[in-house]
């Protein structure tokens, strides 16, 4: 399931939370975990995510 931020403000906080939530003396999170966001500048962007994502998956259901 993706996680699309759409808009210029989310890339401070995916920094945020990969200096904050990393840190080794807290383990709030796994690196992978911070992987799953996917920040875009706008919805035309998203969209255009979406799409590939989904023609993606699509392509993975008939090979399996």
């Amino acid at each position: 399931m993706p996680l699309i931020l759409v808009g210029r403000m989310w890339n401070g906080l995916i920094d945020w939370t990969r200096t904050s939530m990393l840190d080794p003396r807290l383990q709030l999170a796994n690196p992978d975990d911070l992987e799953i966001p996917q920040c875009v500048g706008t919805g035309d962007e998203a969209i255009a995510l979406v799409r590939d994502l989904h023609a993606r998956w699509r392509a993975a259901r008939v090979t399996s």
